[in-house]
């Protein structure tokens, strides 16, 4: 029960702090040393089209978060839509099988990410929300340090949540702070919908097509169609999406 002890007293220490500005900040702190991973990184969700990354503690988590959301599938992904958490101890073996097209952009893109594990975030059984875990090195979590974990998570969710409601005159400075992929996303995709005659989903699948296609993030290529650096063509439209 050490590491059930040890994540309650560190999450209870960050959300006890009153810079509320960097909560994501210090439950991602948070996370890693009660849990011995290597980064964590926290994000928001109201479906599996939308996330607001709120905090990335190293740069290879953010790029793994970003990765997965680019190309609409990984452990991140999968742990929302499910409300489970979801275990990835071997990226390079067996478990890039369950996500080819992640597995292969993490080892395109140079990231050291072996293994990944995402929590969802949720309030009454409403899911808001996902916590990623990741370590350069492959492995599992062990039965004590996943319990920990699943903890960490409900306290992780609740102090959000209850740092939202704190002041109904004013809005915490993190949920204020632009993200990777943001607004520029929600515009190039209406952009898209403009320009092939499509629903939304469909407008978000090219822009992710091109986006795999020219191996760069989604939000690059969204703000590449947002300042007309390209547009799409009426034959985009009847293309496969990858």
């Amino acid at each position: 029960m050490q590491a059930l002890a040890r994540v309650v007293q560190i999450m209870a220490e960050a959300v006890a702090e009153t810079a509320d500005d960097r909560l994501p900040h210090r439950l991602c702190e948070a996370f890693t040393a009660a849990l011995g991973v290597r980064s964590a990184a926290i994000s928001v969700m109201s479906d599996l089209d939308h996330r607001r990354l709120l905090h990335a503690q190293t740069s290879d988590a953010a790029g793994a978060e970003q990765l997965q959301f680019s190309l609409g599938e990984g452990p991140g992904l999968d742990a929302f839509l499910t409300g489970r958490p979801v275990l990835a101890g071997d990226l390079s073996g067996a478990d890039a099988r369950r996500w080819p097209l992640f597995a292969a952009g993490l080892a395109a893109q140079g990231l050291p990410v072996r293994a990944a594990f995402a929590f969802p975030m949720s309030v009454s059984e409403v899911r808001f929300g996902v916590l990623g875990l990741y370590q350069d090195t492959p492995g599992l979590l062990d039965e004590e340090t996943l319990s920990a974990a699943r903890i960490g998570v409900e306290i992780a969710g609740a102090a959000l949540l209850k740092s939202i409601g704190s002041d109904e005159s004013a809005e915490p400075g993190w949920l204020d702070s632009p993200d990777l992929d943001g607004v520029e996303i929600d515009q190039a995709v209406g952009m898209a919908m403009a320009q092939l005659d499509v629903d939304a989903q469909t407008a978000l699948a090219r822009l992710r097509a091109r986006a795999f296609a020219d191996g760069r993030p989604l939000g690059e290529v969204a703000r590449d169609l947002i300042d007309r650096r390209f547009r799409f063509a009426p034959e985009d439209r009847d293309r496969t999406e990858r």
